[in-house]
């Protein structure tokens, strides 16, 4: 693939797994194998009770976070930090407003450290960007 098409198949893959964890926070039903579209034995695991009711929202932004950062490359990693947890106390405050749904401390804590997983791996994904040493002049442009 082209490297000049990465940078805006990651931005629509970044702005889908954003939209998809308001989505899911934002569903009336916290079941998740209530969901059409979901897959019935992705939605079993998720829904399985226990520390996976909290884990999953780890999931999810790690998901979107290491998406966010592979889209904002050569951005920094404290920006998509911050937009992370943005879009994570978003997907929690909005719970607050629907029937049926409620905002937990560890769904935050959990999305917190979805959010550290995803960055740290993207970054480790991502080859280092290229730096010239300081000492090393810049290059000027031959005459014309």
């Amino acid at each position: 693939m082209p490297t000049s098409l990465l940078k805006p198949i990651s931005r629509v893959a970044a702005a889908a797994a954003s939209a998809l964890v308001l989505v899911l926070s934002w569903v009336p039903d916290s079941h998740l194998a209530r969901l059409p579209w979901m897959p019935s034995r992705v939605g079993r695991w998720l829904d399985a009770g226990g520390v996976m009711t909290t884990a999953r929202t780890g999931i999810a932004m790690a998901g979107a976070a290491g998406l966010l950062h592979l889209a904002r490359r050569g951005q920094g990693a404290r920006g998509t930090v911050a937009l992370a947890l943005g879009l994570l106390v978003l997907a929690e405050a909005g719970q607050l407003l629907i029937a049926g749904r409620r905002a937990s401390l560890m769904d935050l804590a959990w999305g917190a450290g979805g959010v550290g997983l995803g960055v740290l791996t993207a970054a480790a994904l991502l080859p280092a960007e290229e730096v010239p040493p300081e000492d090393t002049p810049a290059p000027t442009p031959p005459d014309a």
